[in-house]
């Protein structure tokens, strides 16, 4: 059988190496032991069911499915992680936007769970996608499922996503049949609109956080609403680099009179907070930075005062990213008569 394995991206940046291509006829197996996405000699297509045997190595690694992708960096992803094995977040579902990862930011029941994958010996495994919805079977039993994925259904490429250790994928096949899984997926999670949800944001163009030190003289020309868990996926604006690693973020908070207000503030992966052009807080949410578990998961978990004019003030943030998932989140509490809008 013959594999196509086209440009191998590497996980944690954008660059390209060269094709690597399959002997035609040459192995029974593919085994996939670099970091990025191999791409497979199956249909393109929107929906369907992916069979495969598969086998993992033990320690550190990440196995899974790049599938309805325009191009190795876009589309949607699903992946077993090799060593977290019947912990909560063993599996892990996110949309790809411009090469970024996103486990920062979508968490939660039809996003990561628990479940126990075989390591080290061979499994029998389908992916079946269907509108909104995917599950990945091993075995016969449901391993991870999906009730709402985010993006618009499309139809694309599927590819092996993988990041260190080893593995291996034998009887490969597809087919455009699928079953209907409904009963196997978690309803989509409710909107989180809690009252006072800066439910839309204004973004500069992107620069480095070696200049990123005010926001004067920023323009903001793009705007994005507030998605899953009440953050914003700032991953669609732009692919990440050195020089392209800070976005601002900002909104125009008018007031009827000065008064103090509470922000409830979430980001990934450092943040400069900016009122009416001076400099409040800076925080950093990096991966591993508080513990050698932290994965760095955005929350409404700082919070600091607002003291607002009375009429318009511009809230600035400057938010850099280093992996993970690119985002902005904000809740106002406790003002009287307080409205957000976009920047004019």
């Amino acid at each position: 059988m013959l594999y196509r394995l086209a440009c191998i991206i590497c996980a944690s940046c954008i660059a390209l190496t060269a094709p690597a291509l399959a002997e035609t006829g040459a192995h029974e197996e593919l085994i996939i032991n670099e970091n990025g996405i191999t791409w497979l000699d199956l249909p393109d297509h929107k929906n369907g069911t992916t069979s495969f045997e598969l086998w993992m190595s033990p320690g550190r690694a990440f196995t899974g499915f790049l599938f309805r992708a325009p191009d190795a960096q876009n589309g949607e992803i699903l992946y077993l992680r090799h060593h977290q094995q019947g912990n909560p977040d063993a599996w892990q579902y996110h949309p790809r936007y411009n090469g970024h990862q996103a486990y920062q930011i979508y968490q939660g029941e039809g996003f990561a769970g628990v479940t126990n994958v075989a390591i080290g010996e061979w499994v029998s495994g389908e992916l079946i996608v269907s509108g909104d919805q995917a599950i990945l079977r091993i075995d016969g039993e449901v391993v991870a499922a999906v009730g709402d994925l985010i993006r618009d259904p499309a139809s694309g490429q599927i590819g092996v996503w993988s990041l260190r250790g080893e593995r291996r994928f034998r009887n490969l096949s597809f087919s455009p049949e699928v079953e209907d899984i409904c009963a196997l997926v978690p309803p989509p999670q409710d909107r989180f609109m809690p009252k006072g949800l800066i439910a839309d944001w204004s973004f500069s163009a992107p620069v480095s956080a070696e200049v990123a030190v005010s926001p004067d003289g920023v323009t903001y020309e793009n705007a994005l609403s507030a998605g899953h868990r009440g953050l914003v996926d700032m991953n669609q604006l732009t692919p990440l680099s050195s020089e392209a690693n800070t976005i601002f973020a900002s909104v125009t908070v008018t007031s009827p009179e000065p008064q103090m207000v509470l922000l409830d503030l979430a980001f990934s992966d450092k943040a400069s907070v900016f009122l009416n052009g001076e400099l409040l807080y800076s925080g950093t949410d990096v991966f591993l930075t508080r513990d050698y578990r932290f994965l760095g998961t955005a929350g409404f978990n700082d919070t600091l005062p607002l003291y607002l004019n009375a009429g318009d003030n511009q809230l600035e943030i400057a938010v850099t990213e280093q992996e993970g998932g690119w985002t902005i989140g904000g809740i106002l509490r406790g003002g009287e008569g307080v409205t957000t809008r976009l920047r004019d």
